[in-house]
């Protein structure tokens, strides 16, 4: 190899090593500040537009989480009025780190809303959110996607995004009588990766207290749930069937 190449080579490696030295020292001292960075690329990418930066910080910053078990950061940004959360963890080893976002979820929940109230008549409200950012006196009603756009070219649609994000649902209904199975049927078609719960509150004024109160965790107790519900309905997708607890309050 002639000298001119090797000093070529010589400054390709430098200019890498002194990259990759630089990230790992911002990762080490500023990490919300990288975070922000890989987030506005990544959504970039994967939309095609440029959001603003809201405001940045770990998971008990957000409120999704009580103590911080994650070095995961949040990335709360806007574009057009409409706000929207990437969770990340910057990562000195690789250029791009892997990030989820949460952009697509009203479209989502709207699809997920539309289909559910095909099958089932008087639906009040529908949670969506994924069990793992989900603290008990604080749920947050959210779900995060990986770098596919399910409503873009691949439109991939609701059915995929559920599969993907394994999501935890309920359904609120107000003196609905839930006990018949067959009215539960569709669900054996509807996905193979999530849970389904269909609580039928016994009036709209204890399903407002309910879902207002500090009770509203699905770790309640039965005791003080009875107080608010009538009965509910779990549905869960197991090996391409649906596993199903009903049960009944006095």
């Amino acid at each position: 190899m002639r000298c001119n190449e090797k000093f070529i080579l010589f400054i390709i490696c430098s200019v890498f090593l002194t990259g990759c030295s630089m990230r790992k020292y911002n990762i080490e001292h500023d990490p919300e500040k990288v975070a922000e960075s890989d987030s506005i690329d990544y959504i970039q990418r994967k939309y095609g537009f440029t959001p603003e930066i809201i405001r940045s910080g770990d998971i008990v910053d957000f409120g999704v989480a009580e103590w911080k078990w994650s070095s995961e950061i949040i990335v709360q940004m806007s574009c057009d009025d409409r706000e929207f959360m990437v969770l990340t963890s910057p990562d000195a080893e690789k250029e791009r780190t892997i990030c989820v976002d949460n952009y697509q979820y009203p479209k989502i929940k709207a699809e997920l809303e539309n289909y559910l109230s095909q099958n089932i008549d008087g639906i009040e409200g529908v949670y969506l959110t994924e069990g793992r950012y989900s603290p008990n006196h604080a749920p947050v009603e959210s779900i995060f996607l990986y770098e596919d756009d399910l409503f873009g070219e691949n439109n991939f649609g609701l059915r995929d995004a559920l599969e993907r994000t394994c999501p935890e649902i309920a359904v609120w209904l107000v003196d609905k009588d839930i006990s018949n199975d067959e009215d539960f049927s569709f669900l054996n078609t509807f996905t193979t990766n999530c849970s389904v719960e269909f609580i039928s509150f016994r009036s709209e004024k204890l399903m407002d207290e309910f879902l207002n109160s500090e009770f509203f965790d699905y770790n309640t107790e039965e005791e003080i749930l009875s107080k608010y519900i009538d009965s509910y309905r779990i549905c869960e997708s197991m090996n391409g069937g649906i596993e199903d607890k009903y049960k009944k309050f006095d």
